[in-house]
């Protein structure tokens, strides 16, 4: 009982605070450093080997729990030696081929990962999880994007070490939603907790003077005269209530508006958890204030970032959400699904007779900020068909294809400026996976949608489904001018792993989870 005990808390925690020990090293520089990456894997695979750890005889006189830790550690480092070995064998075999014998042992490798982790999410989702086409399309989708980063890192060796994040958040989902489930706790809760935990501390860090350590811009003095350079990075929506401020760059965010997008979901997933607890008459003191945290935080951060498409969607999604009674749950997911592809027909002049966008657009633009200009470029060259568009060009497809030269003028004052996506959910997915990679990611979608719908129906008071339905809403909505929840969004992507968990699992189990709440 007291190892369960210990169990359980230890899967809370690192649900609520392994988003930002995940991205911590960013505050120091660190984030691609090939041996933090790996160290920032250790706590999840700590917190897998203890979910799943039998009970060992240990000698009389020998603490149990030190030994039970000491041997974990052991399992630990050994998973860590093998994946560095791992990671050497495959940059010898496919990127410095320096030998067939190399090559070889890299296929019987890839072979035996395959294996073992095809066993171990089997037997994860022995029991626990019923909507087996969910979790099967899911699956082929996260190996297709597995896939798309080993393509990419036979020319950047660095990207194999992604593919073992990837893993480790896949297995960590699986592992921990299962031992929560059978000790009657909820997963996606903690989730939302770890995401408001996130937007808090690049709040406070933000607050006491801490910076991102990785330049986005080049310096002001380099590319435009000061004051241009000034209104291309202030915050329209604070300019417009009289308050001149450069955008917030968080430190542990991969970009403004990326972090301004996160601030978004946060939010949504706030009003989902405040319009739950409202709806049940819950007395659950400290997740109202979570919510309450998470309205304002996230609220601060789609301001300072000027996050205008967070706000926009954020809206749209709580007014969906709110509505959604009057038109079907089923209708609203189908609408948003149907509204990402059709933005990319809009027309530009269309948008930008929109009156009520009019304060929104900074000068030199229109509403979409050049998006129209870049989904052009990318439409025009996939109307030429190659073969390679079945299966894409693997990971940063608009680089390795050569579309970025057709709208990276837009972003001169980047340094990346050869690596900016395409800016929306469904083209970035053609070039990276290819329309195979678009019919699974599209296919997944509904069917998430539609699994958590089936579970809201069973169970209208089901806090955890609610959220994630919310998420996924706002995330669908994201998608039509971002690329999210796409790997380059990761702390969006790590959320949607367990959105993808949550509607994968039985929904007769756990309908009475907000009894103790109430």
């Amino acid at each position: 009982m007291e190892i369960a005990k210990k169990r359980e808390l230890l899967n809370k925690t690192l649900l609520v605070i392994g988003l930002t020990f995940f991205r911590l090293p960013r505050v120091f520089g660190l984030d691609n450093n090939p041996w933090i990456l790996l160290l920032t894997l250790f706590p999840f695979w700590f917190v897998i080997i203890n979910n799943h750890l039998p009970i060992i005889k240990i000698p009389t006189g020998v603490p149990k729990h030190i030994s039970r830790i000491l041997l974990q550690v052991l399992l630990l480092f050994n998973i860590a030696g093998l994946l560095t070995v791992f990671s050497i064998v495959f940059v010898r075999a496919f990127v410095d081929q320096i030998s067939p014998g190399y090559l070889v042992l890299a296929i019987i490798i890839l072979s035996l990962i395959l294996t073992i982790c095809t066993y171990g999410i089997l037997a994860l989702l022995r029991d626990t999880y019923s909507e087996q086409k969910v979790l099967i399309i899911g699956l082929l989708y996260f190996l297709v994007i597995l896939v798309g980063i080993f393509r990419a890192s036979v020319r950047t060796p660095f990207l194999f070490l992604y593919i073992y994040q990837i893993i480790t958040f896949l297995i960590f989902g699986l592992s921990a939603k299962k031992t929560l489930r059978n000790e009657q706790q909820y997963l996606l809760r903690y989730i939302y907790m770890g995401l408001i935990f996130y937007l808090g501390i690049n709040v406070l860090f933000q607050l006491i003077g801490i910076e991102n350590q990785t330049v986005i811009y080049l310096p002001a003095e380099i590319y435009l005269p000061a004051e241009i350079y000034l209104k291309k990075t202030y915050s329209l929506m604070l300019a417009s209530i009289g308050i001149e401020t450069a955008r917030v760059y968080y430190p542990l965010a991969e970009g403004i508006s990326s972090f301004g997008m996160v601030g978004g979901a946060g939010f949504v997933m706030s009003v989902a958890m405040g319009i739950s607890i409202i709806k049940n008459r819950s007395k659950d003191i400290p997740s109202l204030i979570v919510t309450i945290m998470g309205i304002i935080l996230s609220i601060y951060i789609i301001l300072t970032t000027d996050s205008r498409g967070a706000l926009l969607f954020a809206i749209l999604a709580i007014g969906l959400i709110v509505f959604v009674r009057l038109f079907g749950k089923g209708t609203v997911f189908g609408f948003c699904l149907f509204a990402q592809l059709a933005v990319l027909l809009a027309k530009e002049n269309i948008v930008r007779n929109l009156a009520f966008l009019a304060p929104l657009i900074r000068s030199n633009s229109d509403a979409l900020s050049g998006r129209g200009v870049i989904w052009r470029a990318g439409i025009e060259q996939l109307a030429t068909f190659k073969w390679i568009h079945l299966i894409g060009y693997g990971l940063s497809g608009q680089t390795i294809s050569g579309v970025i030269h057709k709208y990276n003028h837009l972003f001169e004052w980047y340094i990346n400026k050869n690596s900016i996506d395409l800016h929306h959910f469904g083209l970035q997915t053609i070039y990276d996976f290819g329309y195979l990679g678009l019919l699974l990611a599209y296919s997944l979608m509904f069917l998430i949608g539609m699994s958590l719908i089936r579970q809201i129906k069973a169970n209208s008071e089901n806090q955890e489904v609610f959220l994630a339905f919310t998420f996924l809403l706002y995330v669908v909505l994201a998608g039509s001018i971002t690329i999210a929840p796409t790997y380059y969004a990761r702390e969006l992507f790590f959320v949607f792993i367990f959105v993808w968990v949550t509607a994968g699992s039985n929904p007769q189990e756990g309908d009475q989870q907000n009894a103790h709440a109430t």
